[in-house]
This record gives C-alpha cells, sequence and structure tokens, in this order.
C-alpha cells in the first residue's frame, strides 16, 4: 500500500474529528498486525477501529493478511463483523478465500456470515425500519416525506428524531427536558434531531434545538460524516436556517457522499456566495458539475494544482459527463492527472475517446490508487451493484496499446488483471487479455489468486473452460 495524500495531515480535517496520519498509521498497523502500534492508536481514540478510506477499513485488511489477533483487537474495539469490503465481499469470503478459516471462524462467531454477492446498499440500508423509510429514501438523505404513514407507524410517543421530523415540537422538548443528551440522539440509521427538522423545514424546532445544544456536524451515517443539516438548509434555500446553522458552528464544507458540500448544494448563486465567504470551497471539479466552466478554467490557470481536488480530480467529473470539449481546455490550462487517483477512477473509463486524450496528455496508463490496483485492473472489476463496465473493452485495449502492464498486481486481491476479469466472470475481457498475450498461469501467482482458482471459487464455469484450454 502507498499512503495516499488524503492521510497524510496531522491536522484534523475538523474540529473533532480524527488525524488523517492516524487513520494512516491504524490502517498499515492492521496490514502488518502490528499490535502495540493498534493498542495505543485504539486506546487514544477508538473510533479509530472504524476509519473507512475508500471502501477499506482496518479490519479488512487485517482479515485479508491473516492477522487473527489484529482482528480479534478490532473486533473488541467496535469493528463491525458484517462489513463489506470495497470488492463486495463479506469478511468471511475474504478469510476463506485467502485460506485463513480459523480466522473465518472468529469472525463468525462475532456475528459475520458469508453472503453470495453482498449488495453494499442493502448494507447501508440494513437500519432503515418502514418508519425510516416513510421519511428518507435511505443513507443518502434524500427525503420521501410519506408524513401520513410516518405519524401513523410512529405511534403516540415518536423518538426525538421522528418527533423533529413530523413537527411535534411538544414532544420534542418533552424528550430533551427528560434527557439533555437527547438533542444530539441519533436513530439507528444515523439521523438526527437537527437535520430531520431542517430537511422538513420546521425552523422553530431546529432553533429550539441548537439553543438545546445540537452539534451541527455530528456524523450522520457512512454518507454523511459531517452531518446533513447545513447541506439540507442550503439545498432548499432557507438562507436564515443557513445563517443560524453556521452562528452554531456548521462547516460549510460539510458534504453528503456523492452529493456534493452544503457549498456546492446551496439553491442560489447568493446563498452559495454566503457560504463561501463563511469558508466555503469550490474546486474545479465541483465548478464543472455547477456548470461553471469558465470560472473552473480559471482556477486551473491561477493553480494548476486544484485540477487534482476532489473525486478522482476534475478530469473524472468531465469523463462522466462527456465534456471532450472542456477536457482539451483544461489540459491546455495546465491541469495534469497526478500520480495516484483513488476515488471515482472508474469514471475515467466511460468514454473511450476521452481516455485516449488523457494518455496522450501525458497520463500514466497504470494510473495506480493507493493499493496498487491499476486503470487496468479498473476495466476488469464490476461495480458496487455488480454491474460490468460498459466500456470496458475499449478502454483496456487502449490502456494495452498506451504502454499498460497485463502482469501487474494490487495489494487488495493481490491478483493481476487476468484475475480479476477472471473472478468477476468477465468472459469478453478474459478472451481479450488472453489474446493480447497474458498468461493463463504464472509462477508469481499465489496459488488462491490465480486466474483459474478465482474462476473456479466463483464458479464462472465458461472462464474456467477458457484458462483450461488456451
Amino acid at each position: 500500500m502507498q499512503r495516499p495524500l488524503a492521510l497524510g495531515s496531522t491536522e484534523p480535517p475538523w474540529p473533532g474529528g480524527l488525524r488523517p496520519v492516524d487513520s494512516w498509521t491504524v490502517m498499515n498497523s492492521a496490514a502488518q498486525g502490528d499490535l502495540d502500534a493498534l493498542r495505543v492508536l485504539l486506546g487514544r481514540d477508538a473510533r479509530l477501529a472504524n476509519v473507512e478510506f475508500q471502501g477499506t477499513r482496518p479490519l479488512h485488511l487485517a482479515v485479508r493478511e491473516g492477522h487473527g489477533d489484529a482482528v480479534r483487537l478490532l473486533l473488541d474495539a467496535g469493528a463491525d463483523p458484517l462489513d463489506i469490503t470495497v470488492r463486495n465481499d463479506d469478511l468471511v469470503t475474504v478469510a476463506r478465500d485467502r485460506g485463513h478459516d480459523s480466522l473465518a471462524e472468529v469472525l463468525q462467531a462475532a456475528g459475520a456470515r458469508a453472503r453470495t454477492r453482498p449488495n453494499v446498499e442493502e448494507r447501508w440500508r440494513a437500519a432503515f425500519t418502514p418508519l425510516d423509510l416513510a421519511l428518507w429514501t435511505g443513507p443518502f438523505w434524500n427525503v420521501r416525506g410519506d408524513l401520513d404513514t410516518a405519524r401513523r407507524l410512529a405511534g403516540d410517543e415518536p423518538d426525538v428524531v421522528i418527533a423533529a421530523a413530523l413537527g411535534n415540537a411538544e414532544r420534542v422538548l418533552t424528550l430533551i427536558d427528560d434527557v439533555p443528551a437527547r438533542v444530539n440522539e441519533p436513530r439507528a440509521t444515523g439521523k438526527r434531531p437537527l437535520s430531520a427538522s431542517v430537511e422538513f423545514e420546521h425552523a422553530h424546532i431546529t432553533r429550539l434545538l441548537l439553543e438545546r445544544g445540537a452539534d451541527p456536524n455530528l456524523p450522520e451515517g457512512e454518507m454523511a460524516p459531517r452531518g446533513s443539516a447545513l447541506h439540507a438548509a442550503a439545498r432548499l434555500g432557507h438562507a436564515a436556517l443557513v445563517d443560524t446553522l453556521l452562528a452554531h458552528g456548521a462547516d460549510p464544507n460539510t458534504f453528503i457522499d456523492s452529493s456534493g458540500s452544503a457549498t456546492y448544494a446551496a439553491a442560489t448563486p447568493e446563498l452559495r456566495a454566503r457560504l463561501v465567504a463563511a469558508g466555503g470551497r469550490l474546486a474545479p471539479y465541483d465548478l464543472v458539475w455547477l456548470g461553471e466552466h469558465d470560472e473552473a478554467i480559471r482556477a486551473v490557470v491561477a493553480d494548476p494544482t486544484s485540477a487534482q481536488e476532489g473525486c478522482g480530480t476534475v478530469f473524472a467529473a468531465l469523463c462522466t459527463l462527456g465534456m471532450d470539449a472542456l477536457m482539451q481546455r483544461m489540459l491546455d490550462a495546465g491541469a495534469r492527472m497526478p500520480a495516484q487517483v483513488n476515488g471515482c477512477r472508474s469514471y475515467l473509463l466511460e468514454h473511450p475517446r476521452m481516455l485516449e486524450r488523457l494518455l496522450g496528455s501525458g497520463m500514466d496508463p497504470e494510473l495506480r490508487d493507493w493499493q496498487g490496483a491499476t486503470l487496468l485492473h479498473e476495466a476488469c472489476a464490476r461495480d458496487r451493484r455488480a454491474r460490468p463496465r460498459p466500456e470496458r473493452i475499449a478502454c483496456a485495449a487502449l490502456l494495452l496499446d498506451a504502454g499498460a502492464t497485463l502482469e501487474a498486481y494490487d495489494a487488495d486481491l493481490c491478483s493481476r488483471p487476468l484475475a480479476w476479469a477472471a473472478r468477476e466472470g468477465l468472459a469478453d475481457m478474459v478472451d481479450l487479455l488472453l489474446e493480447r498475450g497474458a498468461a493463463p498461469t504464472c509462477s508469481s501467482d499465489r496459488p488462491w489468486a490465480s486466474p483459474l482458482a478465482w474462476a473456479t471459487r466463483r464458479g464462472h464455469a465458461g472462464v474456467v473452460a477458457r484458462l483450461v484450454h488456451r
């Protein structure tokens, strides 16, 4: 693994947040099975047991490397045995794939179970009851707002979150008078009273909660690590509530995954300017999504490295939006792809002509992530919903023509691109890689991570036949 730039800072990204360097250290210690370092880190802050970077947590790394004592230590500190890896595997399967059978038993004793093609979205939604789903669509906190159903399901004594969403100020006040800490008490989903009151536009309850000590920056599930109250107020265009939340310390750069920051989400340019004045930042990546193309170019001219901010760099946004001409303007302005890209990598493989332009501008055809997976590996993967990349064949051919290595290994699956394709059952990609010279077997393959081993374990009979009869 190579430390990402995002995990190098010794300063927390927000007050009370974890230091990125500690997140990296606990990840690395878990991967190495360094119990002394883990004990020190977890003793300092137990939240590090569940720290996440690009879908990977310390427990995932300890399991894959077979460090049983480290796994037990992390589980005792609160790590989730039911978690799903970025490659859509449960942890029991990760252990068994690698021959760590006794470790699989430890995980099962802790509540983990083997599942066929676990769905990460199902995992996120596991805590959502019918009552939650009457009000919200899921962990991205889009509002469904079926209030009649919610009132029926909530009964006469809703908890503080539901009472705030339904506008029941009397119930909210009764609950926090009884137990003041309830002002920040989340439901199992992570949803808190403050954002619930904002999302359903109960301004009087929002102000009441803030007066009683509600913190607008507490996490609300995996998708909103800094809360969603300000994001909701900005999205709804509630200038008065935005001002009130900012006055109580809300961070204008708080974000919801795949939904941008509160500053990005602002309903009007005037409100966005207010958030920028309060410290909100818009990278060229954000400006492209907002349609502020000339402003994005000006930002890159002023600071070419700003093009590397955002999920997968500004080029990821341009590729997924199909903005070929704007990409050329960005390149002419001095934007370049960094040596490592971790987020939104698949966006770069959506339009072959744009990938070809990036390769022609000097982008490394390997372009590894922090765990050593190349773009060719990425072309051989399915997305988080188990769908293959539509342009995988054309993009893989471009990468190979540009010099991508057929036999590169990543640190997570310890596999070559051919093995990734075999694992995913992508017969057409297996055929392409074999035609381009990939070896069906390689002496440097780990026995459990060979193309044939992956295809056999995953039950891809057609791929098995191709590999055996090659």
